[in-house]
């Protein structure tokens, strides 16, 4: 009668698959540090090519801006184009100049319609947010424009800002294009990508995005990407501010 109760008591310690509870326990937790780990591979893998592919777009931006340029008298694509009656093109809208991006000619026949860009060229940490303009390249990259210099009007009452392959005195630390909000990359939201606004979708515009881990994606005018934090914006101010050779092609 002793041996038989110890018997019975021993079995019912244990799941009907045969595991006690410790053991039941453990395997959770190990399933669990397993998932938690996988996500977190999955989530830099998925970061670092979000970087990649941002990369990559803006590397192919500057250097359809550098075909243009070849093919408009060294003069790189406008930052905006002012008719006489007052009506404003910038760059993201311009046809013109984003075949040379897109490859796609047949937005150059059409007037009636603004030029688009396939999903694979714009970052796809705003694609996948949902941001407001998200499928348009205005949400993903901003133009350097705060040194251009406006030209005109002509004889035809058209102004233009915009600078020169040899108005850019140092191509190399000069950013021509950066993560942004609304297609300006402006020197007065450089700073503003903090806090509760930190996270794509949640933004309002005109902002240089640090959106990569903390980190904004920049290509030079020579044709030359990488990525760049607020600290580095922070001693540019310190090195001159916005005359700092990164804003300004001048210097």
């Amino acid at each position: 009668m002793h041996f038989a109760y110890l018997s019975m008591k021993k079995q019912t310690s244990r799941t009907s698959n045969g595991f006690t509870l410790v053991e039941l326990l453990v395997v959770i937790v190990i399933v669990v540090v397993l998932a938690a780990l996988s996500m977190s591979v999955m989530t830099r893998m998925r970061n670092a090519g979000d970087i990649a592919a941002a990369v990559g777009s803006m590397r192919q931006l500057q250097t359809a801006n550098a075909a243009y340029a070849a093919e408009h008298a060294g003069r790189y694509a406008s930052y905006q184009i002012t008719d006489d009656k007052g009506a404003i093109v910038r760059w993201y809208d311009s046809a013109n100049f984003l075949v040379y991006f897109t490859g796609n000619e047949t937005q150059l026949l059409d007037t009636t319609t603004a030029p688009t860009v396939q999903a694979s060229l714009l970052d796809p940490t705003v694609v996948r947010a949902k941001k407001r303009w998200y499928d348009k390249i205005t949400a993903s990259y901003g133009m350097n424009h705060e040194w251009m210099t406006s030209i005109g009007p002509d004889a035809n009452g058209v102004t233009e800002k915009y600078t020169t392959v040899t108005g850019v005195k140092n191509p190399n630390r000069t950013s021509a294009f950066i993560s942004a909000t609304d297609g300006a990359a402006k020197y007065n939201g450089r700073l503003l990508w903090k806090g509760a606004d930190a996270v794509e979708g949640k933004t309002t515009d005109g902002k240089m995005a640090f959106r990569h881990g903390g980190k904004a994606v920049v290509v030079y005018y020579d044709g030359s990407v990488g990525t760049i934090r607020m600290q580095d914006i922070v001693r540019f101010d310190a090195n001159g501010g916005k005359s700092n050779v990164f804003w300004n092609g001048t210097m």
